[in-house]
């Protein structure tokens, strides 16, 4: 009963909205807080439609809870991505690529009241582009992740910041899918029909490419990437994806049941023209990193800017569906799915719990430098009497 009076209130403040705008002079429309980039500079974002207004402050309500759990990731003063709460006890998820930290660099988080935060990086999912911080000490409001299916096409979805409205209003346009990694071999794979053997065939290889210079073969039968086991295709692309351009990987493969290892440099993928690319951003910036993600949703949010990205995304119930991970053109935004955050904040939560468990030191060895506890004279034992007892498609890669 809840969704359907959203539902209804929705698209009544929607129509009663547009039909107002449509009768008010264009200098009574709100203008938008935040910044779009001209070229190499900032300037103030023009206002939006008057139908997006509405649509925003239509979402407003089922944003408010989600709004709660956001914060902002600040860099020499300035935003550079937002991030969601995860636990009560400080765990923060944000894109990974933005902030640019490293476990020796702490992040400055801004919380919700306006203080300022610093956190520490925990790990990072890379073929995600998602990164796992920890603030130390206090307590926090912690997103209420959705669960079950993926939301489908066709759903109104809103992304949240920090403000009452959310920061654009959108529809998912597809439904989860494989990015692919800008970082490719040069060789075009397949699952193998016997599913017991595993691994990925390479049905042919780029001769101009960087396998092919590697010694990589077609039929070759991938096994293993840099000593990762492989099962299927997939599963090297969500290898590759965790790599860069320049980066070595190892490839373990069988060629005529033999085992041969090839270490292939990872080229770029080719680039679209640059006419093409400047049609797709229309004036604002994408993302940096807005290839290889082994699963994304995809939505049509237009106002939303690389800096948003670690927002979460809600739908007309004020679920969260998904973070946004990536600006990727002018009607395309990336978001990874709410149950893939979620094993990766328990992955890596594990991974962090199992660096600590290794480093502890083992309190049955005593250090050379530790002198052993000297034990006060025990009494002499009482003389005992006689008789006591003794106690792992095609697609180029």
């Amino acid at each position: 009963m809840r969704n359907s009076t959203n539902i209804f209130v929705f698209f009544l403040v929607l129509t009663l909205g547009t039909a107002v705008a449509l009768a008010a002079p264009a200098a009574e429309v709100e203008r938008d807080e935040r910044a779009v980039v001209v070229g190499d500079r900032a300037a103030p974002a023009p206002p939006p439609p008057a139908n997006e207004i509405d649509l925003r402050r239509a979402m407003a309500p089922a944003s408010k809870q989600a709004r709660l759990s956001v914060v902002a990731v600040v860099r020499k003063g300035e935003q550079v991505a937002l991030g969601v709460v995860a636990s009560d006890d400080g765990y923060v998820v944000t894109k990974a690529s933005e902030i640019g930290a490293s476990p020796d660099e702490p992040v400055n988080l801004r919380l919700a009241g306006g203080a300022i935060r610093r956190a520490r990086l925990v790990g990072v999912a890379g073929e995600h582009d998602l990164a796992l911080l920890k603030i130390d000490g206090g307590k926090f409001s912690p997103a209420q992740w959705a669960s079950g299916d993926d939301v489908p096409p066709g759903k109104w979805v809103a992304s949240v910041g920090m403000s009452e409205l959310p920061l654009a209003v959108g529809i998912v346009s597809v439904g989860r899918r494989t990015i692919p990694a800008d970082a490719i071999m040069g060789v075009f794979l397949a699952d193998i029909d016997d599913e017991s053997t595993g691994g990925a065939l390479i049905v042919r290889v780029d001769p101009q490419g960087n396998a092919a210079k590697a010694g990589v073969r077609g039929g070759d039968i991938i096994t293993a990437v840099n000593e990762r086991t492989i099962g299927k295709r997939e599963d090297v692309l969500t290898e590759i994806s965790r790599h860069r351009p320049g980066d070595v990987v190892v490839l373990t493969m069988l060629r005529n049941d033999e085992r041969v290892t090839s270490r292939v440099t990872l080229a770029k993928r080719p680039q679209p023209s640059t006419r093409s690319v400047r049609q797709n951003t229309m004036g604002s910036r994408l993302s940096d990193r807005r290839s290889g993600f082994t699963a994304v949703l995809q939505h049509d949010a237009v106002n939303l800017q690389p800096r948003d990205c670690g927002s979460p995304l809600v739908t007309l119930a004020g679920e969260i569906v998904g973070i946004n991970i990536a600006r990727a053109g002018r009607t395309e935004t990336f978001a990874v799915p709410a149950s893939v955050v979620v094993k990766v904040i328990a992955e890596l939560r594990q991974a962090e719990a199992d660096r600590a468990e290794a480093d502890r030191p083992d309190a049955s060895v005593l250090s050379d430098e530790q002198p052993a506890t000297e034990k006060p004279d025990a009494p002499l034992p009482e003389p005992s009497s006689p008789g006591a007892e003794k106690t792992p498609t095609t697609q180029p890669t």
